[in-house]
C-alpha cells in the first residue's frame, strides 16, 4: 500500500505538475500595466492564433528564448496575445496575420520582420537590447503606445 501511494505521488508530480511558462500571457487587462506604465524593460510581443501552424512552430522557440532571458536576469521579457481572446488589442496594433511580433522599448515599437528561428530572434534581441535601446532613450519625443480599452 505504501508503494502504491509513493508511486501515485511520483506520477502526479511528474505528469501533473505544470511548468510555469516564461512567456507572459498578455491581454486587455494587463497589457498597458506590464508593457508601458512604469516598466523599464523591453518587450517582444507575439500576437498569435492557437490554431496557426506557424504559431505552433514558433511556440517552443519563443518559450526557450523567454526562459533563457528570465534565467539570465534580463530586463527583456517575451509576451504573447491570443488574437481570439483580445481582438480589440490585436486590431489596435493592426495585426492581420500570425504570428506577428513587435519589439517595444522606451515607448517605441517596431514590427519584427526577420526569421522566426531561435538564432535569428536571439540575435535580434541582443542587438535590440544594446544598440536600439540606447538610440530610443536619446529620442525624448518618443510616443507611448497604449491600448485604450
Amino acid at each position: 500500500m505504501l508503494w502504491t501511494a509513493i508511486l501515485c505521488s511520483l506520477f502526479i508530480s511528474v505528469v501533473g505538475g505544470e511548468q510555469q511558462s516564461a512567456v507572459v500571457e498578455l491581454h486587455e487587462g494587463n497589457y498597458n500595466h506590464l508593457t508601458s506604465n512604469g516598466y523599464s524593460g523591453h518587450w517582444m510581443v507575439e500576437f498569435y492564433s492557437p490554431n496557426c501552424g506557424h504559431c505552433k512552430t514558433l511556440e517552443p522557440i519563443y518559450e526557450k528564448l523567454a526562459q533563457e532571458l528570465k534565467d539570465a536576469g534580463s530586463t527583456t521579457r517575451l509576451g504573447r496575445v491570443n488574437f481570439f481572446d483580445d481582438k480589440r488589442l490585436s486590431k489596435f496594433y493592426g495585426v492581420e496575420r500570425f504570428p506577428t511580433l513587435f519589439y517595444m522599448a522606451n515607448g517605441e515599437m517596431e514590427r519584427y520582420e526577420g526569421e522566426r528561428s531561435y538564432e535569428a530572434l536571439k540575435a535580434y534581441l541582443e542587438v535590440s537590447d544594446i544598440a536600439k535601446a540606447q538610440l530610443l532613450v536619446m529620442d525624448s519625443n518618443s510616443p507611448i503606445y497604449c491600448f485604450e480599452p
